[in-house]
């Protein structure tokens, strides 16, 4: 699915006005927020993504984290100053120089590449549960306050069900507790071992989740 401007044209095109359904506001879903405002803007168009989740990255312990890493990659550093996005100081847990990925089917050990200097760990939620932090230190907060800042919308709610167009040029319907939208376009940015994932899985829509490996690090 492409972003077209008024003198383009396309079976599988988002034109101006779209809306957008992003199940999941982690890293994933804001970051295709943001990118996809980025680009319908340079286009001359607009769109509307607008974001689900029912957790709160604020919260402190496993309430607001996404069990998984806070490990930035430095592919994910150029990224982010590309966007104008550096991470924040305060949002950084410490600067580590390597890190091991402990699993059922063995260790890895990773190290920052020589002479780029060390990579940041980042809290996914905001802090331990037991922790007195009274500020914003939630990378995945970080990134959701700046999609929503480029023009997202945030709906603080879990998907419960999502309705597939049965006739070609049908809209898919999601629907949350306390409301249903209809998209142009939907995207799955829940993560591979949600219990949304399960559903979509079941739905015969030929989707299969990719094999995953639990780790420790």
């Amino acid at each position: 699915m492409s972003i077209k401007n008024s003198h383009e044209s396309g079976k599988n095109c988002l034109t101006d006005g779209a809306t957008i359904a992003v199940i999941g506001a982690g890293p994933a879903g804001s970051f295709f927020s943001i990118l996809a405002l980025k680009e319908a803007r340079e286009r001359g168009i607009r769109v509307n993504p607008v974001l689900f989740d029912g957790k709160d990255f604020l919260s402190e312990g496993p309430k607001g984290c996404n069990m998984c890493a806070g490990v930035i990659s430095r592919d994910l550093m150029k990224e982010l100053h590309h966007l104008g996005l550096p991470i924040p100081r305060d949002r950084v847990q410490r600067l580590i120089d390597s890190y091991i990925f402990h699993t059922i089917e063995g260790s890895h050990a990773v190290h920052a590449p020589p002479g780029k200097g060390a990579l940041p760990v980042v809290f996914r939620g905001n802090g331990p549960r037991l922790s007195n932090q009274t500020g914003r230190i939630s990378f995945d907060d970080y990134l959701l306050g700046n999609a929503v800042e480029a023009g997202a919308t945030i709906v603080p709610s879990y998907v419960q069900d999502v309705e597939f167009p049965e006739t070609p040029g049908g809209r898919p319907v999601v629907r949350w507790r306390g409301g249903e939208l209809s998209a142009d376009l939907l995207v799955v940015a829940s993560g591979v071992s949600t219990e949304f994932a399960k559903k979509l899985e079941a739905r015969g829509i030929r989707y299969r989740p990719p094999r995953c490996v639990r780790a420790f690090q």
